[in-house]
């Protein structure tokens, strides 16, 4: 009784907290038309008091106001990440450039999003910090201590520090047309640590906020967003690259409620293929056959979103 006591009053505070952030988003999301980033900063601290609900009200903007700089990103890959050499005074004063410019044009890559998030942070009298590091989000990063170069934030509220992704929560990149999709997911608010870890490995082991390394960030397999959403987690394997023996790779599962349905395909099919799973003392195993020689990616979807991916090797 106890029990479901705790797990009662736990959904109601998470329906309660989605409630007060959605009340936080209707407002910030009616502002309309803003000139600079210090109206927004006003504004932003006019409508909300506490550090929480300021941290959100920014994050809600930038997220549904800036887009991702495709052009920018590509330029900065050709120039292999240097920045543009130029002298500033200090700090503050990059900051405040980058971030006017940001604003201005209303796009920008991962530093631009996180530079302009730390800054109206400031604005609004909330401790904010840029956070450099690492992302884990293609295939042949699997098997890798790092991956792509990104950034992010980590914003202190209430005495404790939270981990946001701005960048990731405006939208995706859709690979084939080089274009990028507005489509606001706050799943990168304030997001749990052994989670956010998943894609992300700071410079600054502090920032991790876990106790975590950089061996496990190799380790682990390519999560899709899915991995988030569903009622399970992988047993086996627990690293990115598996090896098949007989020809069979197994994949293992603890299965909380309804099995999903699950489908593969490897890195040049283009098709996925349809899986009858298995379930055994309350886990789902999932067994596919792997005849090749050499090395492959396998793809691997729940109710048809990307749940991950692994690097498949014979033994």
């Amino acid at each position: 009784m106890k029990a479901i006591f705790v797990i009662l009053i736990t959904l109601v505070n998470i329906c309660l907290h989605a409630q007060h952030y959605n009340r936080v988003d209707s407002v910030v999301l009616a502002y309309g038309r803003v000139t600079s980033y210090t109206e927004l900063a006003e504004k932003i601290t006019q409508d909300f008091s506490t550090e929480e609900t300021k941290a959100r009200g920014i994050y809600t903007w930038i997220a549904n106001n800036v887009d991702y700089d495709v052009k920018k990103y590509r330029k900065f890959i050709k120039n292999k990440g240097k920045k543009p050499k130029r002298k500033w005074k200090n700090h503050y004063e990059y900051e405040q450039s980058v971030s006017k410019k940001t604003f201005r044009k209303q796009k920008g890559i991962c530093g631009d999003y996180s530079i302009l998030y730390k800054h109206l942070c400031s604005l609004c009298g909330v401790e904010c910090e840029v956070i450099s590091g690492f992302s884990k989000t293609r295939e042949k990063e699997i098997g890798r201590k790092f991956g792509e170069k990104h950034a992010w934030n980590a914003v202190n509220i209430n005495q404790n520090w939270k981990l946001i992704d701005v960048t990731w929560s405006a939208g995706y990149v859709n690979q084939e047309k080089q274009l990028f999709i507005r489509q606001f997911n706050d799943y990168y608010f304030c997001t749990n640590p052994e989670q956010f870890f998943l894609n992300h490995f700071p410079r600054k082991h502090k920032w991790l906020l876990t106790n975590k390394t950089k061996d496990d960030f190799k380790k682990i397999p390519l999560y899709g967003q899915r991995y988030r959403s569903l009622d399970f987690e992988t047993k086996e394997p627990n690293e990115g690259v598996i090896y098949s023996e007989n020809e069979t790779v197994i994949l293992q599962f603890s299965n909380k409620r309804k099995t999903p349905n699950i489908t593969y395909k490897f890195a040049k099919e283009e098709y996925g293929n349809y899986v009858l799973p298995k379930e055994k003392d309350g886990n789902i195993i999932v067994e596919i056959k792997y005849k090749k020689r050499g090395s492959d990616y396998l793809h691997l979807y729940m109710n048809g979103s990307h749940y991950a991916t692994y690097k498949v090797k014979r033994k």
